[in-house]
């Protein structure tokens, strides 16, 4: 013998109980989840570092070239410049590159006053290659490695 139970539906009569009900909803809606402003990412590296540079250069028709390299001791600021940029800025020659940084602080593109530009921060050091130009019969390029000078 099989029983069954069969539930009747109910209004709710009460304009109150509507009315909380339909509060709680609102509020639920209204509330969200609470705003964390976000940390940008790049001002771990923002700062001044205490760079080598090794500036490579070679002229010349091929089987006569002559080159060169210079070693230079500079400072180089990094600052933050609109979104996933920034700037590096070096003491010396006052040149300037403007790159787009991954959050893992890997860099690699085409400069606008270089050939090309790419390297990496990595815990409170930085590593960067700059092909400044070249034609058939010259160019030149910087290598860059330093460390970040403690704020005093």
């Amino acid at each position: 013998m099989k029983t069954s139970i069969k539930f009747k539906h109910q209004k709710i009569i009460s304009p109150l109980l509507i009315a909380v009900i339909f509060g709680v909803m609102v509020i639920g809606v209204s509330c969200g989840k609470p705003e964390i402003p976000e940390i940008d990412y790049r001002e771990k590296w923002v700062g001044v570092y205490e760079c080598e540079e090794k500036y490579q250069w070679w002229r010349g028709p091929a089987g006569q070239e002559t080159s060169g390299e210079e070693i230079y001791q500079i400072k180089l600021s990094v600052t933050t410049k609109g979104d996933s940029m920034l700037t590096l800025s070096e003491n010396g020659t006052g040149e300037s590159y403007e790159i787009k940084i991954e959050s893992n602080g890997i860099f690699n593109e085409k400069g606008v006053n270089c050939e090309f530009i790419k390297g990496n921060f990595y815990g409170d050091s930085i590593n960067i290659f700059i092909l400044h130009g070249y034609t058939a019969g010259s160019g030149s390029s910087s290598n860059y490695k330093g460390k970040k000078q403690k704020n005093k």
